[in-house]
């Protein structure tokens, strides 16, 4: 995660997909960067605002998202999802984890 200003934050703020892609192409790891005031990472904060076609792009590259981020208020991403309270996001959201992250969904220990 950059300590500067982030390019794919911006773009999602903005709600500019082709900034987000190039974003994402650039450095996949972007996905990992913060909305410094919520804490929320990219995915988190397309969730939350609602912007579907931003987080279906972002979550094509779910498997370099770090599943176990949470921000200040102990929200993590399926949490944020529910918050939107669109079950097309909690879907998209939820097969990322299954896909990625089953052991936090099922509660067992992180694979080596």
């Amino acid at each position: 995660m950059s300590n500067n200003k982030s390019d794919i934050v911006d773009a999602i703020l903005r709600s500019d997909i082709e900034a987000v892609q190039r974003a994402l192409i650039e450095d996949v790891e972007s996905i990992n960067d913060m909305h410094t005031p919520s804490g929320f990472n990219a995915p988190m904060l397309a969730a939350y605002g609602g912007v579907r076609n931003i987080l279906r792009e972002i979550l094509k590259e779910a498997h370099a998202l770090d599943f176990s981020h949470k921000n200040s208020d102990g929200h993590d991403l399926m949490m944020v999802g529910m918050l939107s309270r669109s079950q097309e996001i909690i879907d998209m959201i939820m097969s990322a984890y299954e896909v990625h992250a089953p052991h936090i969904i099922n509660n067992s220990p992180e694979p080596s």
